[in-house]
């Protein structure tokens, strides 16, 4: 079973979706039981776009161990793809549930119910996620994204809590800048805008996006 599933996995990478197919096919054959076999299908299906039969092999692998969190994750996605977003957030509130230290699957949660217009539990999940990884740069921008929507305050404290642990990412302060701007406090906006041009000046197009007004303003204009 080693040898095939090694066989599928080098098919994989080189992204003969296929043969790998093949592989795994031969695989289950000797093995029909294999569960990881029966996981790749999945994964190699989706990769060409079958997704009723990647959803299958998904479904398969669940019913075979109820316990795979990674294959309820995938499954997900498929039921997201098909608009079937009841099922889709289920499994993820599965996936999550049978493991609570992963990161991805609470960030991947909360982004489906903020696409659903949950921002109370989308915000639960993004802090979950960060409870679990306090590096997850895409969960605090989200994060703070949410909050903004009805308390600056709170979204500037997201974000300035995320540059303790993400100093290096530009990203980051660009948004503080952007909240100092839209708050009308410029001193801090500068100081934040300057340490994001010195990391990636490139992506002050971010800050100008939410500021445009800040294009008007000759103080941040010398700085960038």
């Amino acid at each position: 079973a080693e040898a095939y599933d090694g066989k599928a996995d080098v098919q994989m990478c080189i992204e003969e979706y296929d043969n790998a197919i093949s592989t795994l096919n031969s695989l289950l054959d000797e093995f029909p039981d294999d569960l990881r076999a029966t996981y790749m299908l999945g994964e190699c299906n989706e990769r060409l776009a079958n997704l009723n039969d990647a959803l299958r092999f998904y479904l398969l692998a669940i019913k075979n161990n109820y316990t795979y969190a990674e294959a309820y994750y995938s499954a997900a996605f498929i039921f997201k793809e098909q608009g079937k977003y009841y099922e889709c957030v289920l499994f993820l509130k599965k996936a999550a549930a049978l493991e609570p230290h992963n990161s991805e699957y609470f960030y991947g949660l909360g982004k489906v119910l903020m696409e659903l217009g949950q921002p109370d539990e989308a915000i639960e999940a993004f802090e979950s996620a960060l409870e679990n990884d306090k590096y997850d740069f895409e969960s605090w921008l989200l994060l703070a994204e949410l909050y903004a929507k009805s308390d600056f305050s709170k979204a500037l404290s997201v974000l300035e809590k995320s540059a303790t642990y993400l100093y290096d990412i530009p990203e980051i302060s660009y948004r503080v800048a952007a909240l100092y701007f839209l708050t009308a406090n410029i001193d801090k906006c500068l100081e934040h805008f300057e340490r994001g041009t010195l990391l990636d000046a490139e992506k002050a197009l971010d800050f100008f996006d939410l500021c445009p007004a800040a294009r008007h303003d000759e103080r941040i204009m010398t700085i960038y």
